[in-house]
C-alpha cells in the first residue's frame, strides 16, 4: 500500500474513472472534402425547403401586384361567359368540350404565367443552395425508412422537436406581423361601408397586397436564418472522428508509412545514379570540407557545363570520396561551390554568370591533366 493509500487519498483516476475511448471515437474533426463530394453524391445537401417557399410566396404577391387587373378582368370574363353559355350549353362531350374551350380559353395563358413564375421560383430556391445536382440515391428503396422504430425517431427526435419550434415560431411571428399592420389599417377598413363596391375591391385589393409583402418578406428573412441553421446542422452531422479522418487519408492519399518508405526508396536511387555519375566528372569543386559539385563538359553534347552531382557535409564527403578512387580533380572554391549548389540543380547546365569562373576551374584541371578543353572526361592521358 502507497503512502497516500494510507493516509485515505485515492489517485483521482481511481474516483473519476475517464472513458478515454470515448472522446477518442467523439466526432471533433470537421468533414473533409472527399466525404462532402461523396455525401453530395448521395444527394445529402444543406438544403431548407424555406427557402422555395418564401420565394414562390414572394413571386406570387409580386405577380398579384404586377398583373392583378389584368387577371381580375379575365376571371370577370369567365364568369360572364359562363352565365352566358352555361343555360344552352349541349349536354354531350362535343358541346361541353367547346363551351369549355370558349369560356376558359383567354384564362390559360395567364394561367401558364402564374404557374411559370411559381416554379421559376422554387427552381431558383433549389438551385442558389445546391446548385446542379441530379442524384437517384435518395430514391432507392431502404428498409430503414419503412422500419417503424426509426419513424417513430424520426418523429419524437431531436430534429422533429426544432421543426415543431420553427412552425410555431414563424406561425406566431406571422400572426403578430399581420395583426400590427391590420391595426395600421383600421382607418381605411372603418369607411369601407360608405364606399362603392369598385372603391371596396380596390381598398382591400390594396391592404391585401400590402399584408402579402410584408408576409412574404417576413418569410425570406426567416428562410435566410433557417438556411443558415440547416448549413450548420448539415456540418454537424457530417464531422469525423480523428480515426475516420486517418483512415480516408490513408483511402485517397494511401498509407503515409508506405509514401514515406517510396519516397526514400526514391531519394536513395536518385542518390545511387549521382554518385555514378561522379566518376565521370571532369571537376568536383568543394568548399572544402560542406559543399561539394561535381561538374562535367562535353563540347559535343553540352552547351555548357553540367551539374551531374551535388551535395552537403556528409554527401559532399561522398562526392570526395568518389572522386578520390576515380581520379577526378577535386579544386577548392568555396565562393563558387557555393554559387552552384543554391543556383544550379542537378543535370542543370552552368548559368552565364558563372561561366568565366567555372572556365578558370576546368581551364586549370585540362593543363593539370593535358587534355584538350572541352575533351571528355574519359579522353584523360
Amino acid at each position: 500500500m502507497t503512502e497516500s493509500e494510507r493516509m485515505g487519498v485515492r489517485p483521482a483516476i481511481r474516483r473519476y474513472p475517464v472513458a478515454l475511448q470515448f472522446f477518442a471515437e467523439e466526432k471533433t474533426e470537421p468533414a473533409t472534402p472527399y466525404k462532402k463530394r461523396e455525401a453530395r453524391k448521395r444527394g445529402q445537401v444543406a438544403r431548407s425547403l424555406e427557402v422555395s417557399q418564401a420565394l414562390v410566396l414572394f413571386a406570387g404577391t409580386l405577380i398579384l401586384w404586377l398583373l392583378g387587373n389584368r387577371i381580375k378582368v379575365q376571371l370577370l370574363d369567365v364568369f360572364r361567359r359562363a352565365s352566358e353559355q352555361a343555360p344552352g350549353m349541349p349536354l354531350d362531350v362535343d358541346g361541353v368540350y367547346a363551351t369549355f374551350t370558349d369560356v376558359f380559353g383567354g384564362v390559360w395563358p395567364w394561367m401558364f404565367i402564374v404557374f411559370g413564375a411559381f416554379w421559376l421560383a422554387a427552381f431558383f430556391g433549389q438551385y442558389v443552395q445546391i446548385g446542379s445536382l441530379l442524384s437517384v440515391e435518395p430514391l432507392v428503396p431502404k428498409l430503414s425508412r419503412i422500419n417503424p422504430i426509426s419513424g417513430l425517431k424520426r418523429m419524437f427526435g431531436l430534429r422533429a422537436l426544432v421543426d415543431l419550434g420553427k412552425a410555431l415560431f414563424k406561425f406566431v411571428l406571422t400572426g403578430a406581423v399581420l395583426i400590427v399592420l391590420l391595426r395600421g389599417e383600421m382607418p381605411r377598413l372603418a369607411v369601407l361601408t360608405r364606399l362603392s363596391p369598385s372603391q371596396v375591391a380596390q381598398a382591400v385589393s390594396g391592404i391585401v397586397l400590402k399584408l402579402l409583402f410584408a408576409v412574404a418578406l417576413l418569410s425570406l428573412v426567416i428562410a435566410a436564418f433557417d438556411y443558415a441553421f440547416q448549413r450548420f446542422e448539415y456540418g454537424r452531422n457530417l464531422r469525423m472522428t480523428k480515426q475516420e479522418v486517418k483512415d480516408e487519408w490513408k483511402k485517397t492519399e494511401g498509407d503515409p508509412l508506405v509514401k514515406s518508405r517510396q519516397r526514400r526508396r526514391r531519394r536513395e536511387l536518385a542518390l545511387r545514379r549521382m554518385m555514378l555519375e561522379v566518376p565521370s566528372a571532369d571537376v568536383v569543386i568543394t568548399n572544402p570540407t560542406h559543399v561539394a559539385v561535381a561538374l562535367r563538359y562535353d563540347a559535343l553534347r553540352d552547351e555548357a557545363p553540367r551539374v551531374v552531382a551535388k551535395g552537403l557535409d556528409f554527401m559532399a564527403l561522398r562526392i570526395r570520396t568518389v572522386a578520390e578512387r576515380s581520379g577526378v580533380t577535386i579544386v577548392e572554391n568555396p565562393p563558387l561551390a557555393r554559387a552552384l549548389y543554391r543556383d544550379v540543380p542537378i543535370g542543370g547546365t552552368v548559368p552565364p554568370a558563372f561561366f568565366r569562373a567555372v572556365a578558370e576551374v576546368l581551364a586549370f584541371v585540362y593543363r593539370k591533366e593535358g587534355r584538350t578543353f572541352g575533351a571528355r572526361s574519359g579522353d584523360r592521358r
